[in-house]
């Protein structure tokens, strides 16, 4: 679906045919009226169907940015709790050797009185 959007994304709805009605059907007096509001509203109609649906494609590579964005965002969230959770067992590593060597420098101290 990703890379259909993607497709989607970069292609242009084609436009509407100006004068369709006349184009397409040859239409005289009242008749020709008649079509032609029918035409007219079908139009307006076709555009808003056409609007809503260039909106929804809008939206929909939005979204397919924002997830990107959230997915990379998620990664370097992942490897910074990784990097922190190596650098706090260095620390705590570090930390106990330092109050071994307290705890022996105390005791030697001890056995030399």
């Amino acid at each position: 679906m990703e890379s259909a959007l993607k497709d989607n994304c970069n292609q242009s709805v084609p436009s509407i045919p100006k004068n369709i009605g006349k184009s397409l059907y040859d239409i005289s007096g009242n008749n020709a009226e008649t079509f032609a509001t029918l035409t007219d509203t079908g139009n307006y109609h076709f555009r808003s169907v056409h609007e809503a649906a260039s909106h929804i494609k809008d939206t929909l590579c939005q979204i397919e940015k924002l997830e990107t964005y959230l997915l990379k965002t998620a990664k370097d969230v992942g490897q910074l709790k990784r990097c922190m959770q190596a650098t706090y067992q260095e620390l705590t590593k570090a930390l106990k050797l330092t109050q071994e060597k307290e705890e022996q420098m105390h005791f030697n101290m001890d056995n030399i009185k």
